[in-house]
């Protein structure tokens, strides 16, 4: 481009520029609009942080932590393992990681399956946002404090799809305190075949004995589903989150008898009118019927073979309330009949 070509180039982006300046000017001011709506009472809102930071402050979420690492959910009590290596990562444990890993129950609770779709190559244990997502609801005033729960529907049991309802708050603990197998049912000649020495209900029927149901009911005298005291007017948070002290409560989910003074006034242990150590004669009286039956072992473990439903039941019902830890606490009525009607039946 030569020198004239650049000096008219220049000349006319100057002209253009001159004329695009004299189109804006400043005209007069329009007409008023109309006002917007007032808010509340024509004055600002409250600061939306302020609703969250009742809860959510750094000294609240360490001490919450702090008590979660004392639970059995935060370490298992098998020599301080942590639970998620019980899930493990191959095929054959798909059913164990819904309830030992974090990744396994997410999925699950989405999916409404009862188990993960494929094997987790690196599963990592139960932790905060495996039980909590996010709130429902921010008006907790109106609606209630929901504390982002991730699962609160009833829960269809693994072990026969009844299903089960303690209320919001607690569904989520049934999701896994609950049996993964039912109680033997007798074939053509009144025999049942134990398969394995880990045969039984598995490590949680805690719900089903809450709610009177799930043992092998064999005899009369059982309680009508529901209707013990700690299933009409506790659950588990009531119980196993109490006010936290001395390292139990709150998130460590650890009895405390201050937990029970609300309603027994007079306690002093968890062993309330006796019910733990009657309980735990039963057991000791059924322990050793079972093991002169040769189905279990002097430490437990059932033994595989076909047995006579009688004994294959109470071996059963021995493996539950073991299992259920709260040594009948959880249900005393309905838990001492089990028992004593599993040794009735065994002699």
């Amino acid at each position: 481009m030569n020198t004239s070509k650049i000096a008219r180039f220049f000349a006319l982006a100057f002209l253009l520029a001159g004329m695009a300046s004299s189109c804006v000017k400043e005209g007069p001011m329009g007409p008023a609009g109309e006002d917007g709506t007032d808010g509340i009472d024509g004055k600002d809102g409250a600061d939306g942080n302020v609703t969250c930071l009742n809860c959510h402050t750094t000294a609240k979420k360490e001490a919450i932590t702090a008590q979660y690492e004392m639970s059995v959910h935060g370490l298992s009590p098998h020599a301080g393992s942590p639970t998620y290596i019980y899930a493990g990562a191959g095929e054959s444990r798909k059913d164990c990681a819904i309830c030992h890993t974090h990744e396994g129950f997410v999925e699950v609770m989405f999916t409404g399956r009862d188990s993960i779709a494929q094997a987790l190559a690196a599963p990592t244990r139960i932790g905060c946002e495996t039980c909590h997502s996010k709130h429902v609801s921010f008006d907790f005033t109106a609606d209630g404090q929901d504390y982002a729960l991730r699962a609160t529907k009833p829960v269809n049991l693994i072990m026969d799809e009844r299903s089960i309802d303690f209320g919001s708050s607690t569904n989520l603990c049934v999701n896994c305190h609950q049996p993964r197998e039912g109680a033997p049912k007798a074939d053509a000649n009144g025999n049942f075949y134990i398969s394995s020495s880990r045969y039984g209900a598995h490590h949680g029927p805690q719900s089903t004995l809450l709610d009177g149901i799930g043992g092998y009911e064999v005899g009369t005298g059982y309680p009508g589903r529901g209707t013990h005291a700690h299933r009409k007017n506790a659950d588990c948070t009531t119980c196993h989150m109490h006010q936290y002290k001395d390292q139990h409560g709150g998130h460590t989910f650890k009895v405390s008898v201050a937990g029970c003074t609300a309603c027994h006034s007079s306690a002093t242990s968890l062993d309330v009118k006796g019910v733990q150590t009657e309980v735990a004669a039963l057991m000791t009286e059924l322990k050793g019927l079972l093991v002169a039956k040769g189905v279990i072992t002097t430490t437990g473990s059932r033994k595989v073979g076909t047995f006579p439903i009688n004994v294959a039941g109470a071996a059963y019902n021995y493996n539950l309330i073991e299992e259920d830890r709260s040594m009948g606490v959880h249900n005393p009525v309905y838990i001492k009949k089990i028992l004593q009607n599993s040794i009735a039946a065994m002699k």
